[in-house]
């Protein structure tokens, strides 16, 4: 950018690019910074001259963000968490706090560990503000550009610049009504087998631990006979059939609690797994989002160790 350009460009044309680019949606803008309609309107038109690049286009009837628009959120994100840091001379007071985060999840995690998080963070900032949503595949992209703040989801491989926190570890189980012709009776492979099961998957996602494992051993797939994307919606499905679902050990001990379930060992050797926390790096020193997964990490393995597991071999 050209010296001259840069005298003419004020913080609160940032301030707008920023909302502008998180919202994708001028009126949605202008109220995320209490900015009026018209004058956000003419903030974009500026930042286009500006920029040399029309920053949000219309795609039927929703805006998209251009290349180099993706390119500028996340630079003038890490601008303003700079100069937000530089104002701030006083320690951060969960107590006063009253500002959102935007946190993408899993099934999984909304059931283990959510409920945990936010009761130790509201008890401490009770005017905190908390978006769940779906984490997708396209999460990285997501804390790149600013549009959520920390993910809670079973990852592997996180890019560059994403930092991330191991927060809790989990194993698989079976389960299956009590009552069920098996319950009571060893679970060995053929029987395990000779049973209907019930899968949770995600759109594009059916092949799971168990099918891998199968598969090494040379089995042949399981008879999946419901699919589902959601473990809550399967608590009283095995309570009412003598369908058997493998599922992570900890959602089965809370299915547990609430109806009248078994839980086994799989009769397969399946590896375990680990629930984290991952953020950006441009938000890795801000005080509110290093208390927020601080805390937020340490109630859900304190959760954690309270659990108790019992299940038959």
């Amino acid at each position: 950018m050209h010296e001259t350009n840069l005298r003419s460009l004020d913080l609160n044309l940032l301030v707008a690019l920023d909302a502008l680019m998180t919202e994708r949606h001028v009126t949605r803008a202008a109220e995320r910074i209490a900015m009026s309609q018209p004058a956000m309107s003419r903030a974009l038109g500026r930042l286009r001259k500006t920029f040399h690049d029309p920053l949000l286009v219309r795609a039927g009837s929703e805006m998209v963000v251009t290349a180099r628009g993706r390119v500028l959120a996340q630079q003038v994100s890490r601008v303003l968490d700079d100069v937000r840091n530089m104002l701030t001379d006083e320690p951060f007071e969960p107590a006063i706090f009253s500002g959102r985060f935007k946190l993408l999840t899993v099934d999984y995690a909304s059931l283990t560990s959510l409920p945990s998080m936010l009761e130790a963070l509201l008890a401490e900032a009770p005017e905190m503000r908390m978006e769940v949503e779906d984490a997708g595949d396209d999460w990285p992209e997501r804390l790149q550009a600013g549009e959520a703040d920390v993910v809670l989801g079973v990852v592997t491989d996180a890019p560059a610049g994403i930092y991330q926190r191991a927060v809790l570890e989990d194993r698989f189980a079976c389960i299956m009504r009590q009552g069920h012709p098996l319950a009571g009776r060893p679970l060995d492979l053929d029987l395990f087998l000779a049973q209907r099961h019930v899968l949770i998957s995600s759109p594009g996602r059916d092949r799971s631990a168990v099918d891998a494992a199968l598969e090494r051993l040379g089995q042949p797939p399981r008879n999946i006979a419901l699919r589902l994307p959601h473990f809550m919606a399967s608590t009283a499905i095995i309570a009412a059939t003598d369908l058997v679902m493998t599922l992570p050990q900890r959602i089965a001990a809370y299915m547990a609690r609430h109806e009248a379930l078994e839980v086994r060992d799989p009769p397969v050797e399946l590896e375990g797994f680990t629930l984290r926390l991952l953020w950006h790096q441009r938000c890795h020193d801000d005080p509110a989002h290093h208390w927020m997964r601080e805390r937020g990490a340490s109630a859900i393995q304190n959760a954690a160790r309270l659990v108790k597991f019992s299940a038959a071999p």
